[in-house]
């Protein structure tokens, strides 16, 4: 599953509302930047100065800081700041928009579909509200609910990579495999170097067993990643079902790079060799103790 980015400003953050004077000071630049800890700094101090002079203005230093402390991850102080920025402006698609971001990232999908509904009361044509609340559906496994999202979003915009992608990806969950095919292709058509679709397309067609066809995916997404961990890891056994345990191999050694480094496939060599020394060693030893009683019973008669 991948999530639209909705940390994005030009969606979550909104267009500034215009002070009565049509000017900005140093708290309300700082407030309106792009660089979170400024946007917490400024944001901050215009609201405790009491610079704000409507409360459209005192809702969107709520929701800019809002913003910010949800892309540092302090989710708890996100959700307040966007509390707070719909007690002044209770009809803010933005507003109900990032805080729902905020509970989809918390993993309280309930709540974030909740507020993903009140975007969509408030502009039923939020393309991007539809896809994140349809991937929060998908979060609680609700893939029947999910679906018409998907769907209505490519209606909104068909030429959506992301409504494609996380379409494909849902039907992947419930076995459609080829209509997964089908839309991870038009997601590469939207956007050729998009290796999460590689690896997704891949995964659909090893499992209607063209294991050709996904390893040719996969190494089409290692060239333009090649740390993704996923592609490595359904390459591998996709050489595994092929019978091609060499390559498997040099993909589990790839994948130790990616995710441990040199150091961790040092590491995993050394535990390899270690084990194949036990096992031998204990065959060897099996093999003596065996071949030595036959011995044993051959003088003994």
């Amino acid at each position: 599953m991948r999530i639209l980015p909705i940390i994005a400003l030009t969606i979550l953050l909104g267009a500034p509302s215009l002070r009565s004077d049509q000017t900005q000071d140093a708290n309300w630049s700082q407030c309106r930047t792009r660089d979170p800890e400024q946007i917490i700094k400024g944001c901050s101090a215009v609201l405790q100065s009491g610079e704000t002079t409507s409360e459209a203005e005192t809702a969107e230093a709520f929701r800019r800081r809002g913003w910010a402390y949800g892309h540092k991850r302090d989710y708890d102080l996100a959700i307040r700041d966007y509390d707070q920025a719909l007690q002044h402006d209770p009809n803010s698609v933005a507003t109900f928009y990032g805080r729902g971001g905020v509970h989809f990232f918390k993993g309280d999908y309930g709540r974030a579909i909740e507020d993903y509904n009140q975007t969509l009361r408030i502009d039923p044509d939020h393309t991007d509200a539809y896809i994140m609340r349809g991937l929060a559906f998908v979060g609680r496994q609700q893939y029947e609910l999910a679906l018409p999202d998907f769907n209505h979003a490519l209606t909104l915009n068909p030429n959506s990579p992301e409504a494609f992608y996380n379409r494909g990806f849902t039907y992947e969950k419930i076995g459609n495999y080829g209509g997964a095919i089908s839309d991870f292709t038009e997601s590469l058509r939207l956007n050729p170097r998009d290796a999460d679709s590689f690896v997704g397309r891949g995964w659909s067609y090893s499992q209607l067993g063209y294991y050709d066809l996904a390893i040719q995916d996969y190494d089409q997404a290692l060239r333009i990643d090649p740390r993704h961990e996923l592609g490595l890891h359904n390459r591998r056994l996709a050489h595994i079902r092929k019978g091609e345990y060499w390559l498997a191999m040099v993909d589990t050694v790839l994948a130790l790079r990616a995710r441990h480094g040199i150091l961790g496939v040092a590491v995993w060599m050394a535990v390899l060799l270690v084990s194949i020394w036990i096992l031998g060693t204990i065959v060897v030893n099996s093999w003596r103790n065996e071949h030595g009683q036959q011995e044993s019973l051959s003088l003994k008669h």
